[in-house]
């Protein structure tokens, strides 16, 4: 019998029938086996009445035999290089799912074989967003979601499109304050915190194991942070009580737009021999990433 072996590969990734290449994949199931373990260890004699236990070496007792299966979790990471192409409108979907909290299904490919080997990821909640790009560079996006469940079915057609990266000149940063000529790079994260939730019924489906995935992925409080990176000035040295909110707004591509509420924290300066790069730190409020 000939074996076909048949190499790895990054892959392709499917969400709401956008076909978009990425850099790298780790959405995975995770689960323990659980032990109600004692106190008896592996040598232990005399263990049974009230005389001091010792060791005697050859004599073996019965170890880890008392377990359970415990909950599963279905998440991840997965970084992505935008496009003009398909991987611009999946970064702007996975920032619309990031915002609003809408669940999505997921599909990735893992390898180039005959009968393929793919994974649906379904009633996925993204955990974390993160988008950066440095002058010169392109723009990287990285996303970390929870799923509530997983099958190993369905394939991801491979992507023929030539696509351009989305590089730094496409990349226009503005803001109240803000220089956007000067700005030399700038980061941001969107955390939801989001949270498995277990109940005594669980995702049960009648699929073995399903009653020990989450019933629901809850989200908690949302966060959005980052950095913007200036050249040769400042914005503010303080906070005080007249500081408010002002907007920030990002755009990449031709798909991509983010509008940010944020409040800027006093200027970082770093003495350095060479050009002066100003890193001002921010945070989102109020509805940070607009609304709905």
């Amino acid at each position: 019998m000939v074996i076909k072996i048949t190499p790895g590969y990054m892959g392709v990734a499917s969400v709401d029938g956008t076909t978009f290449r990425v850099s790298d994949f780790s959405v995975q199931p995770s689960q323990e086996m659980l032990f109600y373990d004692h106190v008896i260890g592996l040598n232990d004699a005399n263990y049974s009445t009230n005389v001091t236990k010792g060791e005697e070496p050859g004599f073996i007792n019965v170890q880890k035999k008392l377990a359970r299966p415990g909950t599963i979790s279905i998440g991840g990471g997965f970084s992505f290089p935008a496009t003009d192409g398909e991987g611009g409108k999946a970064l702007k979907t996975f920032l619309d799912r990031a915002r609003d909290g809408d669940y999505f299904d997921l599909q990735f490919q893992y390898s180039r074989c005959e009968t393929g080997m793919a994974r649906t990821f379904t009633e996925c909640r993204i955990n974390q967003f993160s988008f950066s790009v440095t002058a010169g560079d392109i723009v990287n996006i990285s996303v970390d979601i929870l799923a509530k469940k997983m099958e190993n079915r369905g394939t991801v057609s491979e992507t023929e499109e030539v696509q351009k990266l989305i590089t730094w000149d496409k990349v226009m940063v503005s803001g109240n304050d803000l220089g956007g000529d000067v700005v030399q790079s700038i980061n941001f994260n969107v955390n939801n915190n989001a949270k498995n939730i277990y109940t005594n019924v669980s995702g049960s489906t009648g699929t073995p194991g399903a009653e020990f995935l989450p019933h629901d992925i809850r989200l908690g409080m949302q966060e959005v942070s980052g950095t913007v990176s200036i050249y040769n000035n400042r914005m503010v040295d303080f906070l005080d009580s007249n500081t408010t909110n002002q907007s920030l707004t990002i755009s990449a591509g031709d798909d991509f737009n983010a509008n940010l509420s944020v409040v800027y924290y006093p200027t970082q300066i770093s003495a350095v021999v060479g050009p002066v790069i100003v890193s001002i730190p921010f945070i989102g409020v109020d509805y940070a990433l607009g609304q709905i």
